[in-house]
């Protein structure tokens, strides 16, 4: 188990980077959380048409892009813009 724990940080790591999500402002926490539970809902047996996860990263301020729409298929982001938040 941990040698696929570690397999799985390790793309996490190397896709963030090459997504450049941090020159995006993007956290690394947030995009993990991302793919942890995207990955978590494919292990019980959701199906997906294609591998495009949908982040909003909080810790940005609202007045920033923080809204993230990711193709991990094609390595891409496919949107990114504003998103608010209330309370």
């Amino acid at each position: 188990m941990m040698e696929a724990t570690t397999f799985f940080n390790d793309y996490i790591r190397y896709t963030y980077k090459k997504l450049e999500l941090d020159k995006k402002g993007l956290t690394f926490e947030a995009y993990k959380e991302a793919l942890i539970g995207f990955n978590k809902l494919k292990a019980q047996g959701e199906e997906f048409r294609k591998n495009i996860i949908t982040v909003v990263d909080f810790k940005q301020s609202s007045s920033q892009k923080r809204f993230y729409v990711i193709d991990l298929d094609k390595m891409e982001i496919v949107f990114n813009t504003y998103v608010t938040h209330g309370k």
